[in-house]
Formats: structure tokens, sequence, C-alpha cells
């Protein structure tokens, strides 16, 4: 989550907010404002307050809904479509050697923290 107690219950070393001034609403606005249709990974529960932020700013700023992708779940859809994302966004950047060895690791990945997530207080 970002730095400030707005956005979680964690230990943060800046319980006030971002030491620069940056605030999570300002920067979705702006990218809201930009019309760029934003997804928010969840992973664990730990950024639900900070989402719920997002996603009412979001909303404010464009009308519609943020999207949102719950690994947390396990869900097996939810993380499909990620893989997917991961590897569009990498098959830009990378040879299709490199990009095959990124999704057989990212699989690995997204197994270890589904299974994490699931032993998750």
């Amino acid at each position: 989550p970002g730095h400030g107690r707005d956005y979680h219950n964690l230990h943060d070393n800046h319980p006030d907010g971002d030491p620069a001034g940056n605030t999570i609403e300002d920067l979705v606005r702006q990218i809201a404002e930009k019309n760029i249709t934003m997804t928010a990974i969840k992973i664990t529960s730990q950024t639900d307050k900070m989402f719920r932020i997002m996603a009412d700013e979001y909303r404010e700023v464009t009308g519609d809904n943020m999207q949102f992708a719950d690994l947390s779940r396990g869900d097996e859809k939810h993380r499909d479509l990620f893989r997917e994302f991961v590897a569009g966004t990498a098959s830009s950047t990378l040879g299709s050697d490199s990009l095959s060895s990124l999704q057989y690791n990212f699989t690995n990945i997204l197994r270890d923290l589904s299974a994490s997530a699931s032993s998750d207080p």
C-alpha cells in the first residue's frame, strides 16, 4: 500500500503520508483524466483500504468502475488475465525466448502467491 494511515493499518515509516506530498488520490485522478483504464491487482487484503480510495477517486473522475483482479482467492480466471497482461506487456520489450522463460517463471510465482494468500489470516 501507499504511505500513510489513510491507506492501510500496517506499520509505516511515513504514517502521515508520502514525504514528497504525493497522494494516491492525485495520482489516480491524473491517470483517470487521461482516460487510462486502471486495473488493480489484489494479492492480499492489506491493500483493501487503499483500493477502495482509488476506486472512489477513479469513479468520481470517469464515472466508470476501476477494474480489479483478485489473486488472493486463487481464482484461475483472474490469474489467467493477469498472466496475459504481464505476458502482453513483456512481449513488447522481450524476445520470444525471454518471454517463454518469463511466462514459466510467472506461472510458478502465481502458484506460490496463491498458496501463501490462501494461508493469509
